[in-house]
């Protein structure tokens, strides 16, 4: 009667076994489309046999766990390539949209650029001709338009970029409550099951953080008590067992318009530390590329209406006046940090040097007496200094009132300039298109030339006063090697020198406000006699030296250190733009394929292959219908004991 016993308790535990089989088989089958299952098996092992005279005799089988098919390492890989996929898909996206804005043929600003100087050119052609100035005016209006256009547009992407860092950072804090949920519910369900884990869980606790790194790229450390704590990419916690740390998007401290990602319980910025997923990759176009030719197209802009400007005021206008300003010149942006002291110091910056403004954005800082300048692009120390003014990379900025320690400012040479440019003047008889002067040779018996004259930054070996400026002058020997400069009815002599033979330069000095300019003609040759003279005239109206110096503004390197033209600098940007574009189009698409191939390995070991299961299915199947069968046979004999009893 025993060993019947023991055969049907054999049998039934078979027939247990064969049951969770076949269920977690089933399970398996009903979840093959589920995203993230990881396919389960049952551990099976025998029972401990039983000591007999004719020695140990098994006692079944017994279901252990139920496991499921999992590779860390591979998980690992997915969750980090997901996060790095999606930066870089973002980042494409993104640049993809500032590509064809800069590089667009017809919408782009080098057809504007050479429309403008194509009419100052024709301004030239024709110096007096109304239409002609009508037409830089109106070439001019279209220039800026276009800056104003461009940059308008990239603003735009800027507040696309807020917008879209507020939804995603929703999804980040749907996604770490829930993972923070799922994380207690494993905790709860492992203490209740004798340590036994909750595959299911498990799975959808993985598929969650894959969907949480395409948002944000985050770092995983395990528990011992089965729960994950989950970082950002600089050691900043997101989730911590069951607790979940909302993110939110917070003001810049120097900009409030610009927003960053933060703690909402405090506020404090993690911006820096965030470098994969969608999150990173918005981050990164932001400041690696956005930032950087929104700069470099207002560096543009302010070189154009600098350099035009200096030069409007170089000539005449077609009333004999000192030519005015033709754009308006944007001034840098200063922004305190909102954490400064207050009261405390005020900053304001001028463009001193056109030639050598940065694309680059500016960190200042008072600590310890000094002021300290760092250039963000790079993060180099550009200058160190007890006080103002304060000199650097083409700026001069102002110190007011008294910094208190550790007050910061941040300095934005040429962001947003693009917008600023305007149009001041719409009158065609404004435009300068006329030298100062015109030198004209008199009847003269010696050798002595003069050159047609040009404007310099520096005094010649012999100077006229500015007083004198707008004044007929005459030039006349007064021997082989004096001469003197006269003006006015009657003559009055102003200004008188030696002449060197070979060459002597005459400087006549600008008025205030034209900048630090001179006309100057140089003389040459050897004169005969004394009384050889040379007049400089006012210059008429078809006078167009003026304007072929503001035409000749398109070829000359102005900015950059004086290395590149405006439309070089275009050209660069575009470049950089398309290669930043190009690189993360490949990137992108490497990344991808990698991830592919990683998921296909994943799925090689945890994916549900129907054709095994459903073999399983007969496997399992077949064993219990055995071990049902041992259950009748031993039920056969104990019925044949019972027959032989009762007889």
């Amino acid at each position: 009667m025993a060993g019947i016993g023991a055969m049907i308790n054999s049998a039934l535990g078979g027939l247990n076994v064969a049951t969770t089989a076949l269920q977690t088989t089933g399970h398996n089958i009903g979840n093959v489309n589920t995203p993230g299952y990881s396919r389960q098996s049952v551990q099976q092992s025998a029972r401990l046999p039983q000591y007999t005279g004719a020695g140990f005799i098994g006692t079944g089988v017994q279901a252990d766990g139920i496991v499921r098919s999992y590779d860390s390492y591979l998980q690992n890989q997915i969750w980090q390539g997901t996060a790095n996929s999606s930066a870089l898909s973002t980042l494409n996206g993104q640049l993809s949209q500032l590509n064809n804005l800069l590089s667009d043929p017809k919408a782009g600003l080098s057809p504007a650029l050479n429309d403008f100087f194509t009419a100052a050119q024709s301004v030239a052609n024709n110096p007096s001709g109304i239409p002609e100035r009508q037409a830089l005016i109106s070439n001019a209006q279209v220039l800026a338009a276009r800056f104003q256009t461009l940059d308008g547009r990239m603003n735009q992407m800027e507040q696309e970029v807020n917008t879209q860092l507020q939804e995603r950072l929703a999804s980040v804090n749907t996604l770490s409550q829930q993972i923070a949920t799922v994380n207690q519910r494993i905790f709860e369900l492992q203490g209740d099951a004798s340590g036994q884990v909750p595959n299911d869980l498990l799975d959808q606790r993985d598929q969650l953080i894959a969907r949480l790194n395409e948002e944000i790229g985050i770092s995983v450390v395990r528990q011992t008590d089965g729960r994950l704590n989950l970082f950002t990419g600089n050691g900043q916690v997101l989730v911590a067992g069951s607790k979940a740390y909302e993110l939110a998007a917070v003001p810049n401290a120097y900009d409030p318009t610009r927003l960053e990602i933060g703690y909402r319980s405090t506020g404090a910025v993690i911006s820096n530390g965030i470098s994969g997923g969608a999150l990173g990759g918005l981050l990164r176009f932001r400041s690696e590329s956005l930032d950087v030719a929104r700069n470099a197209l207002g560096r543009i802009a302010e070189g154009v209406a600098v350099h035009t400007n200096a030069q409007q005021r170089l000539g005449l206008d077609l009333n004999g006046a000192l030519g005015g300003p033709l754009f308006s010149e944007p001034t840098p942006l200063v922004h305190a940090n909102r954490n400064n002291g207050n009261p405390g110091a005020s900053l304001s910056a001028l463009v001193s040097d056109v030639s050598q403004l940065s694309a680059s954005d500016y960190q200042v800082e008072y600590s310890g007496g000094v002021w300290q300048v760092t250039r963000s692009s790079d993060g180099q120390t550009v200058l160190t200094s007890g006080g103002g003014p304060l000199s650097f990379d083409g700026l001069t900025v102002t110190v007011s009132g008294t910094a208190n320690n550790g007050d910061k400012f941040l300095i934005q040479p040429t962001h947003g300039a693009a917008s600023a440019i305007s149009v001041l003047s719409t009158d065609p008889a404004k435009i300068a298109a006329a030298a100062p002067y015109v030198s004209n040779p008199g009847n003269n018996t010696g050798l002595v030339s003069i050159s047609t004259g040009a404007v310099v930054a520096a005094s010649g070996d012999v100077n006229v006063p500015a007083s004198a400026f707008g004044q007929d002058l005459t030039v006349t020997f007064t021997s082989s090697s004096t001469f003197q400069i006269s003006s006015g009815s009657p003559a009055a002599v102003i200004a008188s020198g030696a002449y060197v033979p070979g060459g002597t330069s005459i400087s006549v000095a600008y008025p205030a406000g034209a900048g630090n300019a001179y006309w100057q003609v140089q003389l040459s040759g050897a004169p005969a006699v004394s009384g050889d003279s040379f007049s400089l005239t006012r210059a008429g109206v078809d006078e167009n030296h003026n304007a072929l110096a503001l035409a000749n503004l398109q070829t000359r390197n102005t900015l950059l250190g004086g290395s590149t033209t405006f439309g070089g600098a275009y050209g660069q940007l575009v470049t950089q733009i398309g290669t930043d574009g190009q690189q993360a189009q490949v990137g992108d698409k490497a990344l991808a394929n990698q991830l592919q191939q990683v998921k296909q390995a994943q799925q090689a070991v945890a994916g549900v292959n129907l054709d095994e299961e459903a073999a399983n299915l007969v496997r399992f199947q077949q064993a219990y219908q055995a071990s049902a069968k041992v259950i009748q046979v031993a039920d056969t004999l104990f019925q044949s004991i019972l027959a032989i009893k009762g007889a």
